[in-house]
């Protein structure tokens, strides 16, 4: 489950890397 965690906050990174672009 810890997996799962890390890949929902590299995801919301990623998304909140999108929005800052």
């Amino acid at each position: 489950m810890f997996i799962d965690s890390e890949k929902r906050l590299k995801q919301l990174s990623d998304e909140a890397k999108k929005n800052t672009e």
